[in-house]
């Protein structure tokens, strides 16, 4: 059932105030039945039945003062519920955004970027504002129904005969033509924004090349054509929506017809009073019963968002980090490791045995393919280990508690990570901006030998540095990177092709670099991927794996 499974995911904090939520539905359901009854008064002033003694001005005055007061009170009671869904949708998103991320590197290899953003914006929105928000609409509508429904029986009960007889064929008559069809236009609608977005991220990622191979008209049709598939899935959810309303209307003058032709089985002046009483009460349950068929249409439609965040908050494959400390004080190794990619990968690593002594400056070979990122992930505890393990100073390090083993460790990848921040909030890296040290930021510039690259900011450190680093070159990239891991007072430095798209001259100025440093740190423990000697030069001795 679709209420159970929404319980089980919604955390207990939520539940107080999802109370009161629900506590609204009913007192919502009064006002707008307060809103319905307060305009029989003017009704009887209509027809000339005033009883009341009072003049018809101050009777419409009085209507028109209650009818105010009820939409101001259903304004703030529908504000209050909305505040509630969002802070639902902020809720769901972070811990989409957090567990997703606990899956580990493994898992987001295998998943594309957009694909994780979409879920984790998209998705969660679509849940809280197209499936919670329509529930609790629909559980109001149906209550003031009844409200209405039981108050008719006292005041008309021919009129409440009419009710059922007008909207019970047409809603199931509406339920039956459309059951099937609404969750596949949402899953279809879905999976072509899901695409969309992973088109429009890739294109703009890999701009140069799309622009260089000439692949833009390509690209262009498949947002096209996802686009209109969206168009149509809309389009078909839009004529399923309007369908209530062209059922609905046909069956109310279809009953108020079937009174004017059985108008002689009633009193003189009897009918007048039951088609107003009819006609006021399907006033208001005509956009109650519209609500309920959309509602339930939205429901089933973004059913697809429920079973997502089922799957992204499920605990399967998360790294449930422990808090433990690690020394570096000796040495790093590995004994005995073997590793495997899952779901019928090669065997990258077979009882392989290493040891970096802590100041040593130790270089990785090997082919492509050899495994040399891997050994690196494995070293940061990004992989766990088939067999065997990684030991710090003796303590083995697992993906759990590697926390405490990368506070002593910088990653200077080939494609150095850069925020589309400034140059400070790029070094300082996870640092709040309005914390930063901004004179140990200067310091470390001069060390990466960067400074040439400051004088041309506007803005000093505080300069924007582009998307994904566009205003740096390639050389100025890896400094940023070692600059970022020296911010971070990192005691080993791992150093994954980080010259190997660079050219000779910019390499050597970079190796050079990283001479200096450890000659200005000789604790620091440096461990280098490379294809090339050259890119080894500054290295103690050199591992070859195949």
């Amino acid at each position: 059932m679709v209420i159970r499974r929404i319980i089980q995911i919604l955390p207990k904090e939520f539940y107080r105030t999802g109370g009161w939520i629900v506590a609204t539905v009913p007192v919502r359901a009064l006002l707008n039945l307060v809103g319905v009854a307060a305009l029989l008064p003017v009704l009887q002033v209509v027809l000339d039945e005033n009883t009341t003694g009072l003049s018809p001005v101050l009777i419409c005055l009085g209507v028109l003062g209650v009818i105010f007061l009820k939409n101001l009170l259903n304004i703030l009671l529908g504000a209050y519920q909305n505040r509630y869904l969002l802070k639902i949708y902020r809720y769901f998103s972070t811990a989409l955004f957090s567990n997703l991320y606990r899956k580990g590197l493994l898992y987001v290899k295998g998943r594309n970027s957009a694909e994780i953003s979409h879920e984790i914006n998209g998705v969660c929105y679509s849940f809280s504002l197209g499936v919670l928000s329509p529930l609790l609409n629909m559980a109001g509508e149906l209550l003031l129904l009844l409200l209405i429904y039981i108050g008719l029986i006292f005041y008309s009960p021919i009129a409440s005969v009419l009710v059922p007889v007008c909207f019970i064929p047409v809603i199931l008559l509406y339920v039956h033509m459309v059951k099937n069809r609404v969750q596949m236009y949402g899953k279809r609608e879905n999976e072509a924004r899901r695409k969309m977005w992973k088109t429009v991220v890739e294109t703009f990622r890999g701009y140069a090349e799309v622009e260089v191979n000439g692949a833009f008209p390509s690209i262009a049709r498949q947002f096209d054509d996802n686009l209109l598939e969206i168009s149509q899935q809309r389009e078909k959810m839009t004529v399923v929506q309007q369908l209530p309303s062209a059922l609905i209307e046909f069956a109310v003058v279809g009953c108020m017809v079937l009174l004017v032709a059985l108008s002689g089985a009633f009193e003189e002046g009897s009918l007048s009073v039951m088609v107003g009483v009819f006609a006021i009460a399907a006033m208001r349950m005509l956009p109650a019963v519209r609500t309920l068929a959309n509602g339930w249409t939205s429901v089933k439609n973004g059913m697809y968002s429920l079973d997502i965040i089922e799957q992204g908050l499920s605990e399967e494959g998360v790294c449930n980090s422990v808090k433990e400390q690690f020394t570096f004080e000796d040495a790093l190794q590995m004994r005995g490791v073997s590793f495997t990619f899952p779901e019928g990968g090669h065997k990258v690593f077979d009882r392989f045995s290493m040891e970096i002594r802590k100041g040593e400056k130790v270089g990785i070979k090997g082919a492509s393919g050899a495994g040399k990122t891997t050994l690196f992930n494995l070293l940061l505890g990004f992989y766990r280990p088939d067999e065997g393990g990684v030991y710090i100073d003796g303590k083995e390090l697992t993906v759990e508690n590697r926390a405490g083993w990368l506070k002593y460790a910088g990653y200077v990848q080939q494609d150095v990570f850069i925020l589309d921040a400034s140059l400070a909030q790029n070094i300082a890296l996870g640092v709040r901006p309005e914390d930063i040290d901004r004179e140990k930021v200067e310091r470390i510039i001069q060390e990466v030998s960067l400074s040439s690259y400051l004088k041309q900011l506007p803005e000093g450190i505080d300069s924007r540095i582009g998307e994904m680093g566009a205003k740096l070159s390639g050389g100025q990239k890896q400094r940023v990177g070692i600059a970022r891991a020296l911010y971070k007072g990192a005691d080993i430095l791992f150093l994954d092709e980080a010259t190997s798209s660079l050219d000779s001259a910019t390499e050597v100025e970079i190796n050079e670099s990283i001479l200096h440093l450890s000659r200005y740190r000789s604790d620091l423990t440096i461990v280098a991927i490379a294809h090339r000697e050259s890119s080894l030069a500054f290295c103690d001795r050199i591992v070859e794996i195949f």
